[in-house]
């Protein structure tokens, strides 16, 4: 039932804003993800302004190894 609803909103969404194709997510935390993601590669910067909604600031710390570490 959730994947129709979504569909349908995607549909209306392309419709109203003359775009190839759309996508719904179900936050605001998830889109902005999604759209950094898209726009940058692995060790590129983002500089986001303190009045929007991204509220988390990451600088990741080099390593030896794709790890998790303490």
């Amino acid at each position: 039932m959730f994947a129709a609803a979504a569909s349908r909103l995607e549909k209306a969404a392309v419709e109203r804003l003359c775009k190839p194709a759309a996508l719904y997510v179900p936050s605001g935390t998830m889109s902005n993800l999604i759209a950094i993601g898209t726009r940058c590669r692995r060790g590129d910067e983002t500089i986001c302004g303190d009045k929007g909604g991204m509220g988390v600031s990451l600088h990741a710390v080099p390593n030896q190894r794709a790890a998790r570490s303490a």
